[in-house]
């Protein structure tokens, strides 16, 4: 088993010394800390450094410190905070789809009433744009009354 200093795990990781503190802090990931000549040192094993790596995966993927602390330690959380974080990233992912389609048609149109018949665009595509506008139409209202109530 290796032991690293923290200068040596952050040159391995790219973790800074600041994050190793206060992911510490945060009990999240602590080290093994060894006293040697009146010098407090933390030092990381393997296990330590395979757990920093996956909290900064989960980090990457939105995951908070938190909830990612409580995943590095337990192999089913690990495994159903990766699935639910990936079915929000895949919505996420869907609503930006539509977002550049809207976009997209937009600077096509350029500027064309969207609920009016336009030549350039064949009637397939019109019925997609105008239900997808509704819809926006429809969600935009929802989180108005959302933010106006909250």
């Amino acid at each position: 088993m290796s032991l690293w200093n923290m200068r040596e795990v952050t040159r391995i990781t790219g973790a800074t010394e600041s994050a190793l503190r206060y992911y510490n802090a945060k009990g999240v990931l602590s080290p093994t800390v060894r006293e040697e000549t009146g010098r407090r040192q933390w030092l990381y094993d393997d296990e330590a450094v395979g757990k920093l790596k996956r909290l900064f995966l989960l980090k990457y993927i939105g995951v908070s410190i938190e909830e990612a602390g409580v995943a590095i330690g337990d192999e089913d959380v690990f495994r159903r905070t990766i699935m639910r974080s990936l079915e929000e990233l895949k919505k996420e992912r869907d609503k930006l789809d539509l977002q550049i389609f809207i976009a997209q048609t937009l600077a096509v149109s350029d500027g064309m009433d969207l609920f009016v018949a336009d030549d350039e665009l064949d009637e397939e595509k019109k019925l997609v744009l105008n239900n997808v506008v509704r819809e926006c139409i429809k969600e935009g209202a929802k989180e108005s009354t959302t933010h106006h109530l909250g």
